[in-house]
């Protein structure tokens, strides 16, 4: 094995043991075996394919330390890996992993971590430890229940468990009063806790093709969302609290049961773009005629709007696509 002492380097090799050197590595994937890396800084951006056998001690990271092992085939997380803490980003996407290992505790350093892709149905309570960790990304799996271990991840602003098979989330979820961004569509879920309405960061909200019956009251605690969609649910009604969410842009409730609109929609005072297809309305509230930010409003396949009804809600929203 060869030795490189105190150098700025712009290349990287394997089996070489580096010891105070600088990297000023290229935005390329590098695949790198046997290194060890004694008292080194990595100045930008780094991003590898492969990192077995390598070892990093004393070292720094002033940019993403990004290691990249998504489709791969792999059926277990190499044992590797855990020894990497000085990585930032772990990307595990699109394997064959039915299980995440306790190990993964050891990772204190990751900010992203993207396990979407594979068969997983839970994860251990170690991903607690990962305080760090600002993005999550599980999409794509066989949950069935939301991990419990995720609501301890305060630092967490964004989370994707998309299209999973969870019916329900739990309180705890409460916690993440940093998140911003949750998408949770094409699960099975069947109601919201009351504690959804903690989430006081949250600003898109995505809960489209679940099998929701209602939204609490304190969906309108969520003072910063802009972004909410509902499509494709069960629901039959609005709590009248959805007129506190003054900053909501976008709202989307297509496909539900909906048989009336609160005339509280009309203190949604930002909302550009309202869409209500496929429901069950025969009117909507004079309320809505507030709402002068309005661009768009879908109201296709509501049988029961009458074309005098219509005509009239086009004469409220004079600037609005109706």
């Amino acid at each position: 094995m060869q030795t490189i002492k105190g150098k700025s380097l712009q290349e990287i090799d394997s089996n070489t043991k580096y010891d105070g050197c600088s990297f000023y590595l290229e935005g390329k994937y590098y695949k790198i075996n046997n290194s060890h890396f004694d008292h080194c800084s990595f100045r930008n951006d780094v991003r590898f394919r492969d990192l077995e056998g390598c070892k990093f001690d004393n070292c720094g990271v002033s940019g993403n330390f990004h290691l990249d092992l998504s489709r791969n085939a792999l059926l277990t997380v190499p044992d590797y890996v855990f020894d990497i803490t000085i990585a930032t980003q772990l990307s595990l996407s699109n394997n064959q992993f039915s299980s995440i290992p306790p190990l993964i505790g050891q990772l204190q350093n990751i900010r992203v971590l993207k396990i979407d892709g594979n068969p997983l149905a839970s994860l251990p309570t170690e991903i607690s430890k990962l305080t760090k960790l600002t993005h999550l990304y599980a999409s794509h799996g066989s949950f069935v229940e939301f991990p419990i271990a995720i609501a301890e991840l305060k630092n967490l602003v964004h989370c994707d468990m998309f299209y999973n098979r969870i019916t329900y989330l739990p309180p705890e979820i409460g916690k993440l009063r940093n998140l911003s961004y949750f998408n949770v569509f094409g699960n099975q879920i069947e109601h919201l806790p009351r504690e959804i309405g903690d989430l006081y960061s949250l600003r898109h909200l995505d809960l489209l093709d679940n099998s929701l019956g209602g939204i609490p009251p304190e969906i309108g605690n969520l003072a910063n969302l802009t972004h909410l969609y509902l499509d494709d649910n069960n629901l039959r009604s609005l709590p009248t609290t959805i007129g506190n969410l003054h900053k909501l842009e976008e709202l989307s409730l297509n496909n539900n049961r909906l048989t009336e609109i609160p005339a509280e929609i009309g203190c949604l005072c930002n909302l550009q773009d309202l869409s209500l297809e496929e429901n069950e309305l025969t009117e909507l509230p004079e309320e809505i005629k507030e709402l002068q930010n309005l661009v768009q409003l879908c109201l296709l396949g509501n049988d029961g709007l009458s074309r005098k009804e219509l005509q009239l809600i086009r004469s409220w929203l004079p600037d609005c696509d109706v």
